[in-house]
């Protein structure tokens, strides 16, 4: 171990937050995750159709801005690790960030006037920097808030709610506002943009003055080459993080051809959004049962469950739910909310333990890091979900716009179903006999603690 670092990481380090602090903690989850929906889904088509850019143009300016969000990310994550300041490590960047996020965003959403792929461009790749400002930062802060195996679990688990509560304001908000029938998407993104405008603030500064910086403050400045090479030795995280990408992998297949599975395929007769709103109005009453379970018997296997459960969801609604019929469906879809809220839960509580073996093995703690490692898996799992799912949709001639055989049938079962169901049960291989359970974390903070007080008795 080097120096006083471990001593200043184990001080108070097991004690867990309080509820007044949680709350505070998950706050700016919730305008986090609404940012996400008008970047995935409302501009592409915005700029498309009212505002008048080329498809080709759009498209090429959204990967450029994907692939400088991707390596932005362990950049930011290992310049947020190595930052020193009174406020800590993480807040900084929050503060920073916020401002920069709000504005961009407001500025992508709602262009003034005519304006052309420039302008898309630099809004778009403004939003990313100052998302990723805020997003890895925020992360790596609640890994440090507890080093406790069940505290992490639980705040995780206030987060990752928050985080699906924006999902549902996103989707709901421009509703209530604009009503049902609207098909503005400039109107939508105004909504979107002015209640960002309003939560970031807010949430951020709530956050900041309530939760309690990370318990090591501002270790000292490491090379990158060496702070990557521990990072990639520690076998618990490279495992997780490859579970991680099979299985966003798996459901994003399943979210790009989930509108024409819903549609098309189960012939659901309502809008596929009453579905979204079943399955994450599930995934937050499951999720005090999920940190129950998960400090119960373990987090990786309470994982390794619900990807199983998963793969016989898909299977099951493949195969054998009723097709063309309400209830049949509706009744059965808030067991996906509940199956997907551990994957929502507990794999960056997971990768948090992780970092307390990387500073067993190294003596370095790099939550940034770790925790941009997580988010590129999640980012790399998402451009190979939609680049499977719609070529191969594509080949099996299914066809959007109009009538569909039973090949074309067949290939949408096989794609939003059976090829994910698949690759769920391959993500359970790399949690099978996880070496980092709960008592052998127990044993690596003891062990952390009794060498942080014989350094500080030296």
């Amino acid at each position: 171990m080097d120096d006083g670092r471990t001593a200043a990481l184990v001080t108070s380090a097991e004690r867990s937050p309080g509820l007044p602090t949680l709350l505070a903690y998950s706050g700016p989850a919730v305008p986090l995750a609404m940012v996400l929906l008008p970047l995935m889904a409302y501009l592409p088509p915005f700029y498309a159709r009212e505002v008048g850019l080329g498809l080709s143009g759009i498209g090429v300016v959204f990967l450029v801005a994907r692939t400088w969000d991707a390596i932005s990310d362990p950049v930011l994550g290992a310049l947020s690790d190595r930052t020193r300041h009174r406020w800590g490590r993480r807040k900084p960047w929050i503060a920073a960030g916020a401002p920069l996020l709000m504005v961009s965003l407001y500025f992508l959403c709602v262009p003034p006037g005519e304006v052309g792929l420039g302008y898309l461009f630099v809004w778009i790749l403004l939003t990313y920097l100052a998302w990723t400002m805020v997003q890895i930062p925020y992360l790596s802060w609640g890994a440090e808030l507890s080093r406790d195996y069940a505290a992490r679990t639980r705040i995780t688990g206030f987060r990752e709610v928050g985080s699906i509560i924006g999902i549902l304001a996103a989707s709901t908000l421009p509703l209530a506002f604009l009503g049902a029938g609207t098909d503005d998407l400039g109107a939508v993104l105004r909504v979107l943009a002015l209640a960002l405008v309003a939560l970031i603030p807010v949430t951020v500064i709530v956050a900041l003055a309530v939760a309690p910086s990370a318990s090591l403050e501002g270790a000292p400045p490491r090379g990158w080459v060496r702070l990557v090479r521990a990072a990639g030795s520690n076998t618990p995280l490279m495992r997780v993080l490859g579970s991680v990408l099979v299985y966003r992998t798996a459901w994003s297949m399943f979210d790009a051809a989930f509108v024409f599975f819903v549609g098309d395929f189960l012939g659901f007769p309502l809008s596929f959004l009453i579905l979204i709103v079943v399955q994450y109005v599930s995934s937050i009453a499951a999720a005090p049962l999920v940190v129950r379970l998960a400090n119960r018997f373990g987090k990786h296997v309470v994982l390794a469950g619900a990807l199983a459960g998963g793969a016989v969801f898909l299977l099951y609604a493949a195969f054998f739910m009723p097709r063309g019929e309400l209830w049949p469906i509706l009744l059965v879809w808030p067991v996906l909310g509940v199956l997907n809220a551990p994957l929502w839960l507990l794999p960056t509580a997971i990768v948090a333990d992780t970092i307390d073996y990387g500073v067993f093995r190294s003596g370095d703690e790099s939550s940034g890091l770790y925790m941009a490692g997580f988010n590129l898996a999640q980012k790399l799992a998402l451009a190979l979900g939609v680049g499977l799912a719609l070529p191969l949709l594509d080949l099996s001639g299914f066809d959007p716009a109009g009538d569909n055989g039973a090949s074309a049938a067949a290939g949408l079962q096989m794609v939003a179903a059976v090829l994910p169901a698949a690759l769920l049960m391959i993500a359970i291989i790399p949690l099978w006999r996880f070496p980092l359970t709960r008592a052998r974390h127990d044993l690596l903070r003891r062990w952390l603690a009794r060498s942080a007080r014989i350094e500080s008795s030296v």
